[in-house]
């Protein structure tokens, strides 16, 4: 299941080959060139890049899932046939934007340029052209800051970002890293207001789940401005800063996550301490109220009261139910066998020296 920003629904068989897939690439691009490295200079040899060492049983890759009711969903997905696309998403090319906007006055919102051409595009009917929810949420969002050109604003649209609604965090440092690109300059991290690096230096707090979302918040950014520093290295100058800080708070991240799953842990158990009082408060309670049924039917069965009786007795009493249970007749053979039960475990003989020595001081 995922939840596709309005409720939770099946992932498609489509996309979850796709996300399997990519465990079939796991080796990284580094890997892959060791690995080729001796390959022959044969044609043959050529087309593939795998070394002739290897074999494709070392670069199979294998998918599992966290919960074990999910198994069989990723089972029955990888050997079903996905369903057959019938159009392909696209997006207009950068020039043709730039060739577009350029029909509108310079005052013109960049989201509405985009919603112009959405609407105005004639496709063949084997594509479509990709939604456009997240490109005009970020439009909108630097659309204030002045002296950003169409290129620029295309760029920004196209970065890892989301934005939730008109309060998210993430507008902000949209807004602040814009206006750096516009000045070209002010690209420091350590400059940027609004990247809150002074969670770092705050204590873990277990019981808030705002401090986490806070520390998501920070990653989201910084991975915004890694990114941006690539198309942007002359104003965004301080990566490895921001690569080093990025790692502080997937640290941080993983301490909280780790810290809280335990303490939920603890909690669970704590919770389930009361019932299991109470279960063995009641467990104790008809424990008590067996052991009176079978004493009653032990008095009743031999015409004792419980004055009468020796602690050994009631031991008798409660322990041998399969003796007791059932001799409802005072003269009865099971009441002889039980009293002749109790007179053998006391060290005599016969019934009447069983009563004999209980009648004696």
């Amino acid at each position: 299941m995922k939840f596709n920003g309005r409720s939770e629904v099946p992932v498609e068989t489509s996309q979850i080959k796709q996300i399997a897939g990519r465990a079939g690439r796991y080796r990284t691009a580094a890997q892959a060139t060791e690995m080729s490295g001796n390959v022959s200079s044969s044609p043959d040899a050529k087309t593939s890049n795998m070394s002739p060492d290897v074999s494709p049983a070392q670069t199979l890759g294998l998918v599992t899932t966290l919960d074990r009711s999910g198994l069989s969903v990723i089972q029955k997905a990888m050997t079903s046939q996905a369903d057959p696309i019938m159009s392909a998403g696209i997006f207009p090319p950068d020039s043709v934007l730039i060739s577009f906007a350029a029909y509108f006055p310079p005052s013109t919102p960049f989201s509405y340029i985009l919603i112009r051409l959405h609407n105005t595009s004639l496709l063949n009917p084997r594509f479509h052209l990709c939604i456009l929810k997240e490109h005009l949420k970020i439009a909108d969002a630097i659309e204030p800051v002045k002296n950003l050109t169409i290129s620029d604003r295309i760029i920004f649209c196209a970065a890892p970002a989301t934005v939730k609604d008109k309060d998210d965090p993430m507008i902000p440092v949209l807004r602040e890293l814009a206006e750096c690109v516009a000045n070209n300059s002010g690209g420091n991290i350590l400059d940027i207001r609004g990247l809150k690096l002074e969670l770092l230096e705050m204590e873990v707090n277990l019981g808030s789940r705002m401090f986490l979302e806070k520390l998501e918040a920070l990653h989201k950014a910084l991975v915004l401005y890694l990114w941006l520093s690539y198309r942007f290295a002359g104003v965004f100058n301080t990566q490895a800063m921001a690569f080093y800080i990025k790692t502080l708070v997937e640290e941080k991240i993983q301490t909280v996550l780790s810290r809280r799953t335990f303490t939920k842990r603890i909690e669970k158990q704590k919770s389930a301490i009361p019932t299991d009082f109470a279960n063995i408060k009641r467990h104790h309670s008809e424990s008590e109220n067996q052991d009176s049924r079978k004493l009653g039917a032990y008095l009743s069965d031999h015409g004792r009261s419980e004055k009468g009786l020796s602690s050994a007795d009631f031991q008798i009493a409660l322990n041998v139910p399969g003796q007791i249970q059932g001799s409802r007749s005072k003269h009865g053979t099971q009441s002889r066998s039980s009293l002749d039960l109790v007179a053998s475990l006391r060290g005599q003989k016969t019934v009447q020296e069983a009563v004999k020595g209980e009648a004696s001081p």
